[in-house]
């Protein structure tokens, strides 16, 4: 992709209305901006991409790595994600998935990947064909109960098609590698799921938040603990004979959703294991609203149940769920380092989740689904 320069480093508006020697002054973007812009900036040179100045990128979000919404002068609507944090190998392997993904499985159409080698710090980038529509849980709170249950009904077919298909060898041996741990620090379980199994991963990675500064470490040694009273629950990861893959971070913003067609972004976290794994994301984003006072059952977990009952169906589903909230919320210490006492962070802060997740006070009342038992039988 080497069509040249963008056109424009976008950044944010100015200001419009008051005549100019009234208007307050607008202050400087922040470091954290001036990154990003720098970023999204050097991946579009990189990718030949120009910006089309009737829509200037929207930022849809990203941690270790930036989402960017916007329309391109030659390809039209794309998504572009920006790597530059953890492992950047994520990104050939989700270009690599998306070129064999069966079409029973909504995903967008890849237009390129790539390393900016610009000599500026070391980023990866792809491009993908933009769905008509919006992220889901934007649409949400304007979809009435029937386009609800057609979404969520679209959206467990999508997963169950994936669970259940076959990749060539080519893509088994790509979602069955993973980066070993290297001494000079933490890097690949950081880098290359979002929760860091297999345990001994995890643990690698607790070990090493307890030598961070300004850690609540009596929380750190108390998730340890859970980790290893919950590692026979553990599932086998990785391994293709075992499991099929799983898209590893299937939250609502990850799918698009345009007149009851879903469409699955964000395939940078895919690998081989357990379908129940895909239930981290929207159990912990149903305790966050609970505990927000949202009235009711968590509707997208109740019809997932309905629809792809087989997710729910491990006899330790509950021991798992918390085992998998835990290595990310640990995950997410790491990443983001906490400010304030855990205890007292918002319920959706990483480390006020594991607060709660090592005194039994996680999920809230009512959001694991029916039949998850805390006890029973281990399974692949």
């Amino acid at each position: 992709m080497t069509r040249g320069r963008p056109a424009a480093r976008p950044g944010p508006a100015p200001g419009t209305g008051a005549p100019d020697h009234e208007r307050p002054p607008v202050p400087p973007p922040s470091p954290e901006w001036t990154d990003r812009i720098d970023r999204l900036a050097r991946a579009a040179e990189a990718g030949g991409l120009r910006f089309a100045f009737h829509a200037p990128p929207r930022r849809l979000g990203g941690g270790s790595q930036d989402v960017w919404a916007f329309d391109d002068l030659f390809l039209g609507p794309v998504v572009l994600r920006v790597a530059w944090g953890g492992g950047l190998d994520r990104v050939d392997r989700e270009a690599l998935v998306l070129r064999h993904l069966p079409a029973e499985v909504p995903h967008p159409e890849p237009l390129g990947h790539g390393r900016a080698a610009d000599g500026g710090p070391p980023l990866a980038y792809s491009v993908t064909r933009r769905p008509p529509g919006r992220p889901l849980h934007e649409a949400w709170p304007s979809l009435d109960a029937a386009r609800r249950r057609s979404a969520v009904r679209g959206y467990a077919a999508a997963l169950r098609a994936l669970h259940t298909w076959s990749p060539p060898a080519e893509v088994a041996a790509v979602l069955a590698a993973r980066p070993e741990p290297s001494p000079g620090g933490p890097a690949p379980p950081v880098g290359a799921d979002t929760v860091p199994l297999p345990v001994e991963r995890g643990l690698a990675l607790v070990d090493h938040a307890l030598e961070l500064p300004g850690v609540d470490r009596g929380v750190l040694a108390a998730a340890r603990d859970m980790v290893t009273t919950l590692a026979d629950a553990a599932p086998v990861v990785d391994d293709p004979a075992a499991h099929g893959p799983v898209h590893g971070c299937a939250r609502p913003a990850d799918l698009w959703w345009h007149e009851g067609a879903p469409t699955l972004l964000g395939w940078e976290r895919v690998r081989a294991g357990p379908p129940d794994l895909e239930l981290r994301a929207p159990v912990e984003r149903a305790d966050t609203a609970a505990l927000a006072g949202e009235p009711g059952r968590p509707e997208l977990l109740e019809g997932l149940a309905l629809h792809y009952p087989e997710l729910f169906a491990h006899p330790r589903l509950t021991d798992r769920l918390r085992l998998y909230s835990l290595l990310r919320a640990v995950r997410q210490v790491v990443v983001l380092r906490p400010r304030g006492p855990w205890s007292e962070l918002p319920a959706a802060d990483s480390g006020n989740r594991l607060w709660r997740l090592v005194r039994g006070r996680w999920p809230a009342p009512g959001v694991l689904p029916r039949g998850g038992a805390a006890g029973g039988g281990t399974g692949p």
